[in-house]
This record gives C-alpha cells, sequence and structure tokens, in this order.
C-alpha cells in the first residue's frame, strides 16, 4: 500500500478538519452578509461559502469515492475550492474602487473567465489520477502542479499582494493599520494552506501527509483575521 501509515491523517484531515472548516467559514459568511448587505460582503461572503462547500463535498467524496458520481464529485471539489478565491480578489478591487467604470457585468466577465480557465485546469489531462491503484486517493501530477502553482500565483497571488499594498498606502490610522496587517496575516495564512493542500496531494511522502494535517488547522485563524482585521469594519 502507497499510503500506507498516512490514512490516518486523510480521514482525520477530511472529517474532523474539513467538516469544522466548513462550518466555520459559513458561521463567518453569515456573519459577514448579515453585518451590512451589500455588494463588498457579498463577495466577500462568497469567498468563505465556495471553499467551505468544497470542504463538505470532499468529505461525501471520501465516502462514495469508488464511483462515477464520487470522480466527478471530486472534480467539483476542486473547483469550488481554487474557483472561491477570486472572490478575495474582487473584494480588494471592490474596497479600493480602483476603476468606477468595474461595472457588476464586467466583474461578472471577470469572474465567468476564471471559471473557464479552473474547469480547464481541472481537466488538465493526467493531472489528476484517482483509482484502484492509488487506492481512490486523489494524486496529483508534478506537471499539474506546476501549472496550479503558475495559474494561482499569477491569478490570484500576485493581484492580491499589490492591491493589498495599494490599500495600506490609504490608511493614515495607527489602529487601521493594524487591523490591516491582520488582514493581510489572514491571506498569507489562507495562501500558505493552498499551496500547501496542493503538494499534500501531490508528494507521496507520509511525513509531509501528516504534517499538513497540522498546517491545514492554520486555515482556521486565516478565516477569523481577515474578518476581524478588515471585514470587521465594513
Amino acid at each position: 500500500m502507497i499510503f500506507e501509515g498516512s490514512n490516518w491523517s486523510r480521514y482525520f484531515g477530511i472529517i474532523i478538519i474539513g467538516l469544522f472548516i466548513t462550518v466555520f467559514f459559513y458561521f463567518l459568511a453569515v456573519k459577514v452578509i448579515k453585518r451590512n448587505f451589500n455588494r463588498l460582503t457579498l463577495t466577500l461572503g462568497t469567498f468563505y461559502i465556495l471553499p467551505g462547500t468544497g470542504f463538505f463535498l470532499n468529505f461525501i467524496f471520501l465516502l462514495i469515492s469508488p464511483t462515477p458520481q464520487g470522480l466527478i464529485l471530486y472534480y467539483i471539489t476542486v473547483f469550488l475550492i481554487l474557483f472561491g478565491f477570486i472572490f478575495l480578489v474582487l473584494f480588494l478591487i471592490n474596497i479600493l474602487k480602483i476603476d468606477s467604470r468595474l461595472t457588476l457585468n464586467k466583474q461578472f466577465i471577470i469572474t465567468l473567465i476564471y471559471a473557464i480557465f479552473c474547469l480547464l485546469l481541472i481537466l488538465f489531462p493526467g493531472g489528476i489520477t484517482i483509482n484502484e491503484e492509488t487506492e481512490w486517493i486523489p494524486i496529483f501530477s508534478w506537471n499539474f502542479l506546476i501549472v496550479l502553482y503558475i495559474f494561482f500565483t499569477c491569478s490570484v497571488f500576485i493581484p492580491t499582494f499589490i492591491l493589498s499594498i495599494r490599500l495600506s498606502k490609504r490608511f493614515s490610522d495607527k489602529i487601521l493599520k493594524s487591523r490591516l496587517k491582520l488582514f493581510f496575516f489572514g491571506i498569507i495564512l489562507m495562501f500558505v494552506v493552498f499551496y500547501g493542500l496542493i503538494l499534500y496531494n501531490t508528494w507521496i511522502d507520509s511525513l509531509y501527509r501528516e504534517l499538513y494535517t497540522y498546517i491545514s488547522l492554520l486555515v482556521l485563524p486565516a478565516g477569523i483575521f481577515i474578518y476581524y482585521g478588515l471585514v470587521h469594519q465594513l
């Protein structure tokens, strides 16, 4: 068994941590949207809801993985988690009001284009393997990891980094600046978890897989820091 000794961490991560993240992200989404119902809060709420749903579907996949429906469900899981990050970028664009001409229709087009690229990426030939040889555990190819890293870095990480710097220059109040640092730290933790998750599904190493079980817990303070760092002020 190629995953001998590492299954416990996978089950713990999916069943315990994954479901907790789902509930926690839904909770934050409700708090964000109820706080002030507008485009900003709806955008960030969607950022929480989509990955949260993805983690829940991953739990369902664990139950029905040796079936055709399970394979389709896993692709949907990966799509939702990856797709959700575009709403973080849109949130920063909206809060900065970079371009007043960036209408709702134009943001929809941006979202649609990103979604299409996510779909094409997930269907990357030989990118994801799930069969009896892998014990129905999803395995990413190294080529897929490289392409996914490049795509995510260029479309999400770099824009988020640039927009965050521009946002920091607009604040002069010390309290707001300190909260903004908390927001940035939350984003960094979220990215660490995401990059680590891709490596987790690619690198067949029992030590790293066990270690990532604890690394994935960083998504919880990340969600809190993002909320209390900036969203709490909306």
